[in-house]
């Protein structure tokens, strides 16, 4: 895949709140993710795909997401404005 249709399938499915998903086949096996500040009891780093899949399964079963909206992608940095919201 290229970078733009990695970054679309990626943009795709977290628009369908399909973010597990997008980790399980768009990740390595190998992902850290690291957090500024890990959540109370937990590490602020998750190394390997199934501890980012955890860490993602707790945030989604202790926040509630009332609406989300996804843009982009802009894989050349054409807007400073790209990412998610969520409330």
């Amino acid at each position: 895949m290229t970078t733009l249709e990695i970054a679309n399938t990626l943009v795709q499915l977290c628009r369908e709140g399909r973010n597990h998903d997008a980790i399980r086949t768009l990740y390595a096996t190998d992902v850290v993710s690291v957090e500024s500040g890990g959540p109370e009891g937990m590490s602020r780093e998750s190394v390997g795909r199934d501890a980012v899949l955890a860490k993602g399964q707790w945030w989604v079963d202790n926040h509630e997401v009332h609406s989300a909206n996804v843009t982009g992608p802009w894989p050349r940095g054409i807007s400073s404005s790209s990412g998610s919201t969520s409330t």
